[in-house]
């Protein structure tokens, strides 16, 4: 068996600042992030093997305390944490929480954004019905209790998406400290935001060219789409291909936000019982879309 390299690993949640924790890790002098985000190996690539696995890392300094990667797939994948225990029962566990609802509006916003949303009713509550894993993957109680009974509590590190908002230093503090790397790096990401405001305008296209980078990614070859983005024609391709988002999307419907969280409310109980946490500031009606 190939030896055990990896002892951190970002499980989510999808939507939960999960490449804000990537990228605060991936500029720490004392850490080592996989080459590419999302491997995804515990969830969709288990079959491909450790050593494949352990190939997308590159730790070129003995200085590197931690080896690790983020994949929020893994929270909602029942058989990834006995096959994490099964990889390294000692690797420590990183997890993002947002109010469900917010996570599931801003799950349609990223779908919209890379295109995948085929329909000209582009309505949350169209999406909703269209797709379920917008309500599903916000059942963090059910998802996180799996996590919990394969590795011990102190291996894992329950943070709030909120809480990165309010303040972004203190909880990549946290973090560091959680790793046992130093805490005084300032991260350069630490306020840094994707871009949430634009969309696709042209969806075959957007389709196509997300389906040529999943065929790079797959087959090796995404150092060339690397070199594609460091010459600028993504920005191209993005500055021709570009809406915003926030018109493109109607507002999500003051009944519906009630209605998930009627959907999530034990849930979101359980969840404050499972990890002794108050989770009120998600028990409103009220809230931002972001």
């Amino acid at each position: 068996m190939s030896s055990a390299i990896v002892n951190f690993v970002g499980i989510g949640g999808q939507k939960c600042a999960s490449t804000w924790l990537y990228d605060i890790l991936e500029d720490h002098p004392q850490a080592c992030l996989s080459s590419e985000k999302e491997l995804d190996f515990f969830s969709n690539y288990w079959d491909r093997g450790y050593e494949w696995y352990e190939s997308k890392f590159h730790c070129k300094s003995s200085d590197r305390k931690v080896v690790g990667e983020v994949s929020p797939s893994y929270l909602c994948t029942k058989e990834a944490p006995v096959r994490l225990k099964k990889y390294n029962a000692n690797t420590k566990i990183i997890v993002i929480l947002r109010n469900p609802v917010e996570r599931a509006y801003s799950n349609h916003k990223h779908n919209v954004r890379q295109g995948f949303v085929l329909s000209d009713n582009l309505t949350f509550e169209a999406a909703i019905k269209n797709n379920s894993t917008y309500v599903e993957h916000g059942f963090y109680g059910e998802n996180l209790s799996c996590w919990l009974t394969a590795f011990p509590r102190d291996q894992i590190l329950v943070l709030l998406f909120d809480d990165i908002l309010n303040n972004a230093q203190a909880v990549a503090q946290n973090v560091y400290q959680f790793l046992d790397i130093s805490t005084d790096h300032v991260s350069s990401s630490l306020y840094k935001k994707s871009n949430e405001s634009v969309a696709v305008s042209n969806v075959p296209l957007a389709l196509f060219v997300d389906k040529l980078r999943q065929f790079s990614r797959k087959n090796g070859l995404i150092g060339g789409w690397d070199f594609l983005r460091r010459i600028g024609i993504r920005y191209v391709y993005r500055l021709f291909n570009q809406q915003n988002v926030d018109v493109a999307i109607p507002k999500m419907r003051s009944e519906t936000r009630q209605e998930l969280f009627e959907i999530f409310r034990k849930d979101i109980e359980s969840l404050e019982s499972l990890l002794n946490i108050n989770l009120d500031s998600w028990k409103t009606n009220k809230g931002a879309t972001r």
